[in-house]
């Protein structure tokens, strides 16, 4: 059978991602030494848990992911409900990490008291999804995030992604990394410990507004985009404030842009 140089067999599909692309070692190389590597480990914190406080010391440095209340079903009102969740991850070499989950114990985030406290330390978290199912077959029939991750090889290979819509803000990201490892974001970075004005501020939260919606689909759309630059205008205006002071100026002005937009 003679094959067209460059020609795509139009019934096997397979056949066209039989070649491997290069790694994109800019972003998956986290190896000391490595430009991703080095900035994942730039600021460094000491932390451990209580259970490792003993004669031998243990600390890491941390890269920390943040995620509001893991239970939020919309079903009711909330204002500037705050991190929920935090997880802290080490890069060990090119291929593997170590992770700390943490979570905020409280009724404010969990009246329901759904959290799993055993199940929240090193290299767990108690939400779903998270940690590798019990049984092969468990992890081919209802992968979850783990299951993703794990899924792109031990070193992920970017081009061999399918990326849709939806994974625009993983684009963005990414596109953001590489600026800042190449030093082309001037202050993207946070000063190293005790050259800052204070505390670091966060913006993660959870808020659930009731506004209805508009009767058109480009007015519904514009509604979205003209609440959140509210609210992320909001949330800037809160710089000035700390602690309990911000939280109930943010979760006061919240609710007068919900006012606003519901009327």
């Amino acid at each position: 059978m003679t094959v067209q140089e460059g020609a795509k067999p139009q019934g096997y599909a397979g056949y066209c991602l039989r070649d491997i692309p290069d790694e994109d070692p800019e972003l998956t190389h986290t190896g000391p030494g490595t430009p991703m590597g080095e900035q994942l480990r730039r600021f460094w914190q000491p932390v451990c848990l209580s259970e490792n406080l003993t004669d031998l010391p243990h600390a890491i440095g941390p890269n920390i992911g943040e995620a509001g209340t893991v239970w939020e079903q919309g079903k009711s009102e909330s204002y500037f409900l705050r991190v929920g969740n935090t997880r802290w991850m080490m890069p060990i070499d090119d291929e593997n990490s170590v992770m700390f989950g943490g979570a905020h114990l409280n009724e404010r985030l969990d009246p329901d008291r759904n959290r799993d406290e055993p199940m929240i330390g090193h290299n767990r978290i108690d939400f779903d999804a998270q940690l590798a199912r019990d049984t092969y077959e468990e992890q081919q029939r209802n992968p979850g995030d783990w299951e993703a991750i794990v899924g792109q090889r031990r070193i992920a290979r970017h081009g061999l992604e399918h990326p849709d819509a939806t994974d625009e803000g993983v684009q963005m990201r990414r596109r953001q990394m590489r600026r800042a490892i190449r030093g082309e974001i001037p202050g993207a970075l946070p000063k190293p410990a005790g050259q800052n004005d204070g505390p670091i501020l966060i913006y993660t939260h959870d808020t659930v507004l009731r506004i209805p919606e508009r009767s058109s689909e480009p007015e519904d759309r514009k509604l979205l985009f003209d609440v959140g630059t509210r609210l992320t205008e909001v949330m800037l205006e809160g710089d000035a404030y700390r602690g309990i002071e911000r939280q109930e100026f943010v979760e006061g002005r919240f609710k007068d842009v919900e006012a606003q937009f519901a009327g």
